[in-house]
């Protein structure tokens, strides 16, 4: 019986070594996690004000705030009526060449352009080819059919001998 006391009290001071370095590791561990917290929380004031500091240098060297704003001066100094993504993205990068170039932006300001009526989209785009867009918005083409509004839809016929609504 001594021996499995002695192996019981073994064991128990093993469990509470365990034990005060879980406790150890965990204390250590909260306080890398708050500094982490801290660095990142300053990294996001930083990154604010980056972000601040380039929408004014793009506002700057651009003379336009916006995105959609620079892209209508630069479809205004187009030669021809019809135009792509890729012509825009070019023009954009010849004129503001310190800007840095926001693709999907400009194909989503494109885009919103259409839906506004300020262009018209002439050719749909594909995996191969991207869309055609024309600044006159009664150009025609494959993609400009009826204005799109909300759908109607169809009245529920009555059943059962319901009350129609």
């Amino acid at each position: 019986m001594d021996s499995e006391n002695v192996n019981e009290a073994a064991f128990h001071v093993k469990l509470r070594g365990i034990q005060s370095d879980l406790v150890k590791q965990i204390q250590k561990d909260e306080m890398e996690a708050e500094l982490l917290a801290k660095r990142v929380q300053k990294n996001r004031q930083l990154l604010h004000a980056v972000n601040g500091s380039l929408g004014a240098l793009t506002a700057q060297a651009t003379g336009f705030s916006r995105l959609s704003d620079t892209i209508r001066s630069v479809i205004a100094e187009l030669p021809q009526d019809r135009f792509t993504a890729p012509d825009i993205e070019q023009i954009l990068t010849a004129k503001f060449p310190t800007v840095p170039l926001d693709k999907p932006g400009v194909r989503t300001t494109l885009w919103n352009m259409m839906k506004r009526a300020e262009i018209m989209c002439t050719r749909k785009g594909n995996n191969r080819q991207p869309a055609e867009y024309s600044r006159l918005t009664t150009a025609g083409g494959t993609a400009s059919e009826a204005p799109r509004g909300r759908l109607r839809l169809r009245r529920l016929a009555p059943v059962n001998g319901e009350e129609p609504n």
